[in-house]
């Protein structure tokens, strides 16, 4: 983009000031302009540093840690995204240097950003005024007039950049099995007995994971453990390990460098007070480890069986940092950086907005449901991250059965041919041994032939991969029930 348009409609869309130093800044791959310059309403001058291009797709605005209250991300009413991140945070009381960037991704997969400074100069200590200049009139990057010039270039691929899955996710090949998994977990704990013991080992598409009743003596308990490999710089590792300015998390770095944290909730259900606590170790290299202790004997309890969970504290961060655990951990395949290849790591809010659609009992009973005879099919509209709406579609073929003695499951990530602007759908088709074909479609638009609102879909691969497998789409006294919730004729 021609650098004097930039200036022009810079000059425009501000209030009356002064323009001075104006720059042409070398342009990373993808950016159709980087310039700045110097503004003064006559308040004090500052730096103004503004690039426009193509968004990466997996950064954008993602979102801010939770403690951290000088960043804000929201979602715009066309479906486009912001991201605002203060160095400082507010009431702005001192010249002290300080600066604010602003960042809007079109619904297109463009970005337009402004970072603005108090001082002409941001290398100096101190500012020539309290407020970075121009920082209650960066809305204007959302003006039609950067719309428009955005409009001239070609749209983004929504798959530029998209990496191979690495087979090894899609097919993992560890050798640690489910009940070894559970042998480790157990010999983790007090003295006590164990019931109701399910594991899954590092071969299984859903990651290992070891779960059981415990009782030591004071009433049993629902424990599980789950392994994953994550990028351990990721957004949503970090939203995993990092604590709200609340009494009830903890959060602590160990001398190696990996990190803990331990969570406790309580709530009340039917007039039980339950608890649930949960600790989570992160090493430098994504290795993580997460067990949970409520005081129910299910994961969904509804009545308390003890006053606390079995386990303390110093307990949970002991288990959660044990070296046993390490086998099973370096089985696992590394996982991508989350900014180019998405989150390895199942996420919980995803899980309980799906909850319907996992077990379709919400979408048959609204006769959303075709008949499961040969077949049935599902469908809802995800938006729990706020990014823009996305459908989730699970189609069951029963005439399509696994007769191995092995899970099939098969990933692919694709553009939409015929739909809408900027439309991608992420599919999962996957069967349990004997079981029926199951196969989830995710999009980043509320239609396959509408244009997109976001420009990933709303749930990640290992949730979609969750769906699929879940072994309730085999249950047939179940979807024999709820057929006949749907309406006749």
């Amino acid at each position: 983009m021609d650098s004097g348009r930039v200036f022009e409609i810079w000059k425009k869309l501000v209030p009356t000031g002064t323009f001075s130093q104006e720059r042409v800044l070398p342009r990373k791959a993808g950016e159709y302009a980087h310039v700045s310059f110097v503004y003064d309403d006559g308040k004090g001058a500052g730096l103004v540093e503004f690039r426009m291009g193509r968004a990466d797709l997996r950064a954008g605005a993602a979102g801010c840690e939770p403690a951290d209250q000088k960043c804000h991300a929201d979602t715009l009413s066309d479906g486009g995204r912001m991201l605002s991140v203060a160095s400082h945070a507010a009431p702005y009381t001192t010249t002290e240097t300080k600066s604010d960037r602003w960042q809007i991704i079109t619904p297109e997969g463009f970005f337009v950003e402004a970072t603005v400074w108090n001082t002409p100069d941001p290398k100096l200590a101190t500012g020539t005024r309290k407020v970075p200049v121009l920082n209650y009139d960066l809305y204007r990057l959302n003006a039609n007039e950067w719309r428009n010039e955005l409009k001239k270039f070609p749209l983004p691929d929504p798959l530029e950049g998209e990496p191979p899955l690495d087979p090894s996710f899609v097919t993992p090949t560890g050798r640690i099995s489910g009940g070894e998994l559970l042998g480790t977990f157990k010999g983790l704990l007090p003295k006590g007995t164990f019931s109701q013991e399910q594991g899954r080992g590092t071969a299984d598409q859903l990651g290992p994971r070891a779960s059981f009743v415990y009782d030591d003596g004071k009433g049993r308990a629902f424990l599980s453990a789950e392994l994953y490999r994550v990028d351990p710089h990721g957004f949503t590792t970090r939203q995993r390990i990092s604590c709200r300015p609340v009494s009830y998390c903890t959060a602590t770095k160990t001398a190696d460098g990996s990190k803990v944290r331990v969570y406790k909730e309580e709530y009340e259900r039917l007039g039980n007070h339950l608890k649930f606590w949960t600790a989570t170790h992160l090493s430098p290299q994504g290795h993580m480890v997460e067990v949970s202790a409520w005081n129910t004997t299910t994961r969904e309890g509804a009545e308390a069986t003890r006053d606390t969970p079995p386990l303390t504290v110093g307990q949970l961060q002991a288990l959660v940092s044990s070296p046993k655990w390490q086998p099973a951990l370096d089985e696992l395949p590394a996982a991508p950086d989350e900014k180019t290849g998405g989150s390895t790591l199942p996420n919980e809010e995803s899980r309980r907005h799906l909850d319907n659609l996992n077990g379709t009992h919400r979408a048959m009973k609204e006769g959303r449901v075709k008949a499961c005879g040969s077949g049935c099919w599902s469908q809802i509209t995800v938006n729990h991250d706020g990014l823009g709406p996305g459908i989730i579609q699970v189609r069951l073929d029963a005439k399509k059965v696994n007769t191995g003695t092995e899970p099939r499951l098969s990933i692919r990530q694709e553009q939409v041919k015929g739909g809408g602007k900027g439309v991608i759908r992420w599919i999962v088709t996957a069967s349990q041994p004997g079981g029926r074909e199951v196969t989830v479609t995710a999009y980043n638009a509320p239609a396959p032939d509408a244009d997109a609102t976001r420009t990933s879909p709303p749930v990640n691969v290992p949730m979609l991969k969750a769906i699929a497998l879940d072994p309730e789409w085999d249950n047939a006294v179940f979807l024999r029930m709820a057929e006949e919730t749907l309406p006749t004729g």
